[in-house]
Formats: structure tokens, C-alpha cells, sequence
């Protein structure tokens, strides 16, 4: 008792600064116009995932690493795998590994390995419990936190070892499993749209390039080249959500044709296809950038390098839609021009362009609450307490980026196009550098735990619904875990409840106070 009365002090303190920094009543920035609907990305299908996305994990192995007797780890001879990436044959003393259910947020209990083919399966790294064996069949209750180690020590080129499935704890016994876990879906439940840019590795330089091809149901894993149309289209439907698809920027005509022919198909066709030509591409960061720039650039768009890939993206993204008009019907899909939030002059650029805007529907551009992550501004944000950073993001919320977010409306609109919001959230994450430093680490992913960034994400919500004019807002994502690269997911873990998720509580409330 003693020891708590000499803590009182400082907990009074402590309560003060907080209820100073509480954000106003949502009240007061509630939108008086339409209400903003919400979609949400999804996080990348990875083995290192902190979500359970398939009843069949093996769906998140990693692509396959050769190793052989008496050589380093992964420099084992080149592997002869099928066009699906399964392995074809085995070189003396070769095998073939892969890693999955490494990421933390899979179930523990009793997994069941099957598989088609001739061969064997062994677990020569971090082996797990084997509860039971027969014929092409493994039971086994392994270490999730170490995750799965799965090798291919023997395999008959006649009759490779094919199909493998990793079954999640109490499907074992399913012979026809479905796809998707009842978590995963129970928690996208009431999302109106779902972007797979992720799910696709748009960002990914050769998935991104087009050379990989098309992702398929019967590939090995689909963290090879992502995850095929018909189960984004199988995944949409269950859900009701329309789904937001990024064509890799390069994908040939005959290519983007069939990614969205193939989605249509799958689709009930009560729902659209947002299509949208890559991702980001004014973004230096990623490959599709400097892809837009040396196109824009070769066909002489601008002679200002940033410009010509502005215009080459509405370029290409008009082409998209003259062979998703042809191929699908005009009426179902949502043509999306790109353009950067904090710059509305990009909008304009992109909009105007060869009239891009006569044959899209929507301008979409990431809101991000920004800013706090750079060396710059590093030493004097990492200083401050969890209140006073989300103070700060609140009076960035209803100042500066109110104001943007207006004028990008304003571009939206003079163009004849609805303004929405392809990605937004939080943006606390140290760049160029600052991401190693541990303490503004610690500030970030603590004020994402904090009760107030709900609040927070139900003023920013209801700011962006009046400044947009209630245009789409697309979350940035559904689960993925905290750390120095960032705390982007809504949840940690797929396990979290929404008492300790406070951004997917937040989003959740959005839902169910929406009208109808």
C-alpha cells in the first residue's frame, strides 16, 4: 500500500496529460452529409503471416529451397519444378524445404499433411510431434512458434509429389475442405469492398512485370505470384464485398484481359470489379514507378520525367478500361484513376490527361495521417507520451489534412469523378533510417495499442466522410503484426479480439452506425 501511495502522485499526473490530450467528442466531426462506406486491404498472403487466411495452410509456404548433402543452407543445385511449382525431380542427395505457419498467429493442436504422388516427405529441421502416419497422409502437432519445416527428400519423376496440403486443426477429416477459415471471414464481415493489391504483389518487381504469369489454383503456393482470381472472386462473394483488383503495371493486353475475365467468372455477378492499373505509381519507391517514368518518357508524354509517368499512368489505365468494357460490360466495373493524396496538382495531371477521366469513375488517393517517422523529425517525436502524439494526429486530422483532402474533392469533382480513399489509417513508421530507432519504434506501436487511436480513427473517419463528400474509405490493412516496418494492421493477430484491437474496434463501430 505504501509503495502505491507514493506512485499516486505520478498517476494523477499521468491521468491529467491524458484527459488534456482526449480527442473532442466524435460528435462535434461527425459528417453532415453522406456517410463514407469502408473496405480494407488485405494483408500479404506470407508463411511469416499473423493471420490464417486458408483452412490450407500450405497455401503460405514459402516457394521451395534447395538444399543438398554437405552444402550451406539454400545453395543446394538449381530445382527442376513444374510450370505449377512443384518439384519434378530430385538430384542425388538433393531435397527440397520449405517453411510455414512461422508467423505466430496460427492455431497450436493437430495438423493433417496430405498429398498426391509418389515420394516422401520428411522433417529434417525443428521436426514436430508425429501424432500419427499412413498412407500419403501425416499427422503432426508442431511448434507454431517455430513454425513447420517441410522438406521433399524423395519424389518419382513419373509421379512427382504434388498437392500437398497443410490442414489447419479440425478439418483434417474434411475430404473437400473450403477454402477460407471461418475467423478470417467472420472478421471482413460488413466491408463493402476488399483491395488485393497485396494478395496480388503488385509491388513485387517480377510478379509486378508480368513474366511471372497468371497465379493459378493449382499452383504450389501463392506466395509464389500471388493468389489466383478465382479465389479473390470465390473469397468477394462469400463476403459480398466488392473486390479491388491492381493490374501488375507489366501486364500485357491479353493478360490484364484474362485477370479480370477470370474474376468476373468466379464472381457473383451482382458485384463490380474496381480496377485500378498498378499501385502507386508516382511512388519512387516502388518498381512501378520508374516503369511509368521510362514509358512516359519514350513516348515523349512530357519532357518533365515525374509528369510523363503521371500521363503514361492515365494512359495505360485508359486501356485497362477500353479491355475491361469489352471484355466484361461497362457496368461491371469501377474505373480507378490513382493520384497522390498530399498532392492534389497529381490528381489534375492524371484526370486531364487525354480525357482520362471520360472513361473512369473514381479518383483515389491514400490519406494518411503522416509525418512523424523521418530522421528529421525523429528526435523530437520520440520525446513525447502516447497522449501528446495522438494530440498532434488529431489537430493534423482536422487542420491539414481536412484541407487536402477537400482540395483532392475538388479535383474529383471538376474532372466528374467521385473521390475515395484506395488506402489510409495511421502512417507511424520511422524511414530513411529511423526505423532503427527503437524508442520512436516504441511510441509507435504502443500508440496503435492505445484506447485513444480509436478515438481518433472515429474523428478521422468521420472527417474524411464530410471532406470527401463521402467517397469510399479503403483501411490499410486487416491483420499484420507491429514493428519497425510499421504497425499497418487494424489487428496484430487474427486471434485479437476487438477489446484489444482499437482501430478494428473503431472500424467496426463505423460499420454497424452506418445507415440501413
Amino acid at each position: 500500500m505504501r509503495a502505491i501511495g507514493r506512485r499516486r502522485p505520478a498517476l494523477l499526473a499521468a491521468l491529467l496529460v491524458l484527459l488534456v490530450a482526449l480527442p473532442a467528442p466524435i460528435s462535434a466531426a461527425e459528417p453532415a452529409g453522406r456517410r463514407a462506406a469502408l473496405g480494407t486491404n488485405l494483408a500479404p498472403v506470407a508463411s511469416w503471416s499473423t493471420q490464417t487466411p486458408f483452412v490450407d495452410a500450405f497455401h503460405t509456404a514459402r516457394p521451395w529451397i534447395s538444399n543438398a548433402e554437405g552444402a550451406p543452407w539454400g545453395e543446394g543445385p538449381p530445382l527442376d519444378l513444374t510450370p505449377q511449382g512443384w518439384v519434378a525431380s530430385l538430384a542425388p542427395g538433393q531435397r527440397a524445404d520449405t517453411i510455414l505457419l512461422d508467423g505466430g498467429g496460427y492455431p497450436p493442436g493437430e495438423y493433417t499433411i496430405r498429398w498426391t504422388g509418389t515420394g516422401r516427405i520428411a522433417f529434417p529441421i525443428e521436426p514436430p510431434e508425429i501424432v500419427s502416419e499412413g498412407d500419403h497422409r501425416i499427422v503432426v502437432r508442431p511448434d507454431v512458434r517455430a513454425g513447420l519445416w517441410l522438406s521433399i527428400v524423395e519424389t518419382d519423376p513419373a509421379d512427382p509429389v504434388r498437392g500437398i496440403e497443410v490442414l489447419l486443426p479440425g478439418f483434417g477429416e474434411m475430404p473437400d475442405p473450403p477454402l477460407y477459415h471461418p475467423r478470417f471471414l467472420a472478421q471482413l464481415r460488413g466491408f463493402r469492398v476488399l483491395r488485393f493489391m497485396d494478395w496480388m504483389q503488385t509491388n513485387d518487381p517480377v510478379v509486378g512485370s508480368g513474366v511471372a504469369g497468371r497465379a493459378r489454383m493449382d499452383d504450389a503456393t501463392w506466395m509464389r505470384r500471388g493468389v489466383p482470381m478465382e479465389a479473390i472472386g470465390a473469397l468477394a462473394t462469400l463476403l459480398d464485398a466488392e473486390p479491388w483488383i491492381t493490374i501488375p503495371h507489366g501486364a500485357t493486353d491479353a493478360q490484364a484481359r484474362a485477370l479480370i475475365t477470370t474474376l468476373a467468372d468466379a464472381l457473383d455477378p451482382g458485384l463490380r470489379i474496381w480496377i485500378e492499373w498498378s499501385n502507386e505509381t508516382w511512388n519512387p519507391v516502388f518498381p512501378q514507378a520508374a516503369y511509368a517514368i521510362e514509358r512516359g518518357t519514350a513516348l515523349a508524354l512530357s519532357t518533365d520525367a515525374f509528369q510523363a509517368g503521371l500521363f503514361f499512368h492515365a494512359r495505360r489505365a485508359s486501356e485497362i478500361f477500353v479491355i475491361a468494357a469489352d471484355a466484361i460490360g461497362r457496368a461491371r466495373f469501377v474505373g480507378v484513376l490513382a493520384a497522390q493524396s498530399a498532392n492534389p496538382w497529381t490528381g489534375e495531371q492524371v484526370s486531364g490527361f487525354e480525357n482520362a477521366a471520360a472513361g473512369a469513375d473514381v479518383l483515389a488517393v491514400a490519406p494518411y495521417i503522416d509525418g512523424y517517422g523521418s530522421p528529421q523529425a525523429a528526435p523530437r517525436i520520440r520525446r513525447l507520451s502516447v497522449a501528446q502524439l495522438i494530440a498532434r494526429m488529431r489537430r493534423q486530422v482536422d487542420g491539414p489534412l481536412r484541407q487536402v483532402t477537400e482540395e483532392n474533392r475538388a479535383v474529383a469533382e471538376a474532372a466528374g469523378l467521385e473521390l475515395v480513399a484506395y488506402e489510409g489509417g495511421q502512417h507511424l513508421v520511422g524511414v530513411n533510417g529511423a526505423e532503427n530507432d527503437r524508442r520512436l519504434t516504441r511510441l509507435f506501436v504502443s500508440t496503435n495499442r492505445s484506447p485513444l487511436i480509436g478515438a481518433l480513427y472515429r474523428r478521422y473517419l468521420a472527417m474524411w466522410s464530410a471532406a470527401s463528400g463521402g467517397g469510399l474509405f479503403v483501411h490499410y490493412t486487416d491483420v499484420s503484426p507491429y514493428g519497425k516496418w510499421g504497425s499497418w494492421g487494424a489487428r496484430e493477430d487474427q486471434r485479437q479480439g476487438l477489446r484489444r484491437a482499437p482501430k478494428a474496434d473503431a472500424l467496426h463501430d463505423w460499420i454497424a452506425d452506418a445507415p440501413g
